[in-house]
């Protein structure tokens, strides 16, 4: 059996004459005619949405904009401890380079107890901190040798105003006696 093409079941006259201009036109016309049958079927068989799927729908919603939610707040609360921490950092290596540069010029070091620092200031509160600097003296052995050294401890510490809890960070730098300079 003999398959017929498109073109041969929708063009009734024969390929071997000159038709080709009289079948395209019928052709157009039946795929104009079958598109728009299609659309007014879509259209009349439209039911819509029923109320549990636009209920499913909106739960679902719900649940994105919670998770969502939920995720920027803890970014937004990790971002500020962090930034917090950020500059206890940079405020306790600060110290211990002002001790270091004491050191350096006047061949003794100031530890000190309490320092008054601001850590955060927003609109709704400034947190404040206290800084510790402490001194001690070490010797380091090295097989017949012995060096010693001064190291400067710094401490920032804060209570962090949304948990209560109490927060630290410590810096230490170890400065080993130079050109018969010793810290006593």
């Amino acid at each position: 059996m003999k398959v017929k093409s498109l073109k041969q079941i929708a063009c009734p006259y024969s390929l071997a004459d000159d038709s080709t201009n009289k079948c395209s036109g019928i052709l157009a016309d039946a795929f104009q005619e079958r598109k728009a049958s299609h659309l007014a079927g879509l259209l009349r068989n439209q039911r819509g949405f029923t109320l549990i799927e636009a209920m499913v729908v909106t739960v679902v919603l719900a649940a994105m904009i919670a998770t969502i939610y939920t995720g920027v707040m803890y970014a937004e609360k990790q971002t500020r401890m962090n930034y917090r921490h950020r500059v206890a950092t940079l405020i306790a290596s600060g110290e211990v380079e002002k001790q270091y540069t004491m050191y350096m010029k006047v061949n003794m070091m100031r530890p000190f107890t309490g320092k008054q620092v601001v850590i955060d200031d927003t609109s709704e509160n400034i947190v404040r901190g206290a800084v510790t600097v402490s001194t001690k003296r070490d010797v380091e052995y090295n097989i017949t040798k012995q060096y010693g050294y001064t190291y400067v401890t710094a401490e920032v510490s804060w209570i962090d105003p949304a948990s209560k809890n109490t927060h630290k960070v410590k810096v230490r730098e170890d400065f080993y006696d130079v050109e018969g300079k010793v810290n006593n």
